[in-house]
């Protein structure tokens, strides 16, 4: 199959696990015999060295950020129109495979429609609702009624002659795919985006699945203080990294030692200071460790030295695959269920689900499990079965593959 890939970034630029999956599942289709072009985002520095040589990666995109007025952006979406068409054009791709494209320009998936290509998107979030939202059927000039006639029929005769001094690549209506097929990373995420009206053809729900050659679990590790607690995630609000902290404060008040551990990039600055404020506040500081975002071969060592994983996002939709590498990795999970967490643990037998912001009852399973060690030896080992059973990378791919394979016949 010839698959074309679309999306905003691509590794070794990411914001966070999202891009990596997606080079995952590139990477393994091709080893499969699956012919695949991505092209996502030019380089924010021209300069930038980090992946020279690379085959099959087209890094030409303008994000919406680049642009600093709407005559750039229009300047902007004809460029990536042009170079998409050349693409598709030498290339005749069987399938126009859409991963995180919220960044890129409105205008790809209109365009994208025009094609006739079959459209399949990787729904990890909420992107679907995002672009079921934006205003049509004007990509760039929304109709005022206030507004004088001359000014509307000002508007209109530039977007025409820009049409038609382009052969009318460049797009200036919204339109939806007819031939738009998804697949969701949980069961929630695909029921939220199909009450919002979204329409679509083949969908499915497929979580995802991940390397357990690279997370695997050292089976000799017992629980011993200090208990250490990793967080894993972005530093922004909906991740819920400050709840930890408050996690913390509990245990070592109930005499129980413990330290954090806080891996990810710092999204919201003024959240980071919170969190700081709060560590100073209850001198927590020399109980807290902070690590920006680290390669997966490092992160597998910090899932292994880890007694358990806090997951105390707020964010509903996707799914996080933070818990499935903790799982296989022998770190057991407490988490509040979201960000597909609640489809994946089976709540007392390979994690554990709590209600949002509960902190007490997180410090009371710690406190029972550390009394109570062949507990959570046994949430140990179930956890990792299930993710050899059911999450591998292998079978992930199957299924993503067979979902590629049935959406062109249906």
């Amino acid at each position: 199959m010839k698959i074309l890939a679309v999306i905003s970034y691509y590794p070794p630029h990411i914001n966070g696990g999202y891009e990596i999956r997606c080079s995952e599942v590139i990477s393994s289709l091709r080893k499969r015999g699956h012919e695949v072009i991505v092209i996502t985002s030019r380089c924010a520095d021209s300069r930038c060295d980090l992946h020279l040589r690379e085959n099959g990666i087209l890094r030409k995109l303008h994000l919406q950020i680049d642009a600093s007025n709407l005559i750039s952006q229009m300047l902007f979406d004809y460029e990536d129109a042009n170079f998409l068409t050349r693409i598709i054009n030498t290339f005749l791709p069987d399938v126009i495979y859409v991963w995180h494209i919220e960044s890129l320009s409105n205008a790809i998936l209109p365009f994208f429609s025009r094609t006739g290509i079959k459209i399949i998107i990787d729904e990890g979030s909420s992107e679907l609702i995002y672009l079921n939202k934006l205003p049509r059927p004007e990509l760039y000039f929304a109709k005022n009624m206030k507004e004088s006639k001359l000014k509307n029929w000002l508007k209109n005769g530039i977007l025409l002659f820009a049409e038609r001094i382009t052969a009318h690549k460049f797009i200036t209506k919204w339109q939806w795919p007819s031939n738009l097929s998804a697949y969701f990373n949980s069961q929630y995420g695909k029921e939220v985006t199909m009450k919002e009206g979204v329409q679509l053809g083949f969908t499915a729900v497929i979580h995802s699945g991940i390397d357990t050659s690279k997370f695997y679990m050292l089976k000799n590790r017992n629980l011993a203080y200090p208990i250490n607690i990793l967080i894993p995630g972005r530093i922004y609000p909906q991740k819920g990294t400050i709840d930890a902290i408050h996690l913390l404060r509990e245990l070592l008040e109930r005499n129980i030692q413990a330290n954090l551990i806080l891996i990810g990039n710092v999204q919201s600055y003024s959240y980071y200071l919170e969190i700081l404020n709060q560590m100073n506040l209850f001198n927590l500081a020399t109980n807290v460790e902070y690590k920006t975002m680290v390669p997966q071969n490092e992160l597998v060592h910090y899932y292994q030295n880890s007694d358990f994983c806090f997951f105390p996002s707020y964010h509903k939709t996707g799914l996080s695959r933070t818990p499935l590498e903790a799982m296989a990795s022998g770190c057991v999970v407490i988490s509040y269920g979201n960000e597909g967490s609640k489809e994946i643990i089976q709540d007392n037998e390979t994690g554990f689900i709590i209600p949002e912001g509960n902190i007490l009852k997180a410090a009371t399973l710690i406190s029972n499990l550390i009394d109570k060690p062949e507990i959570y030896k046994n949430i140990r080992m179930n956890a990792r079965l299930q993710i050899e059973q059911e999450y591998t990378l292998d079978k992930y791919i199957d299924k993503i593959e067979k979902f590629l394979c049935d959406s062109l016949k249906s």
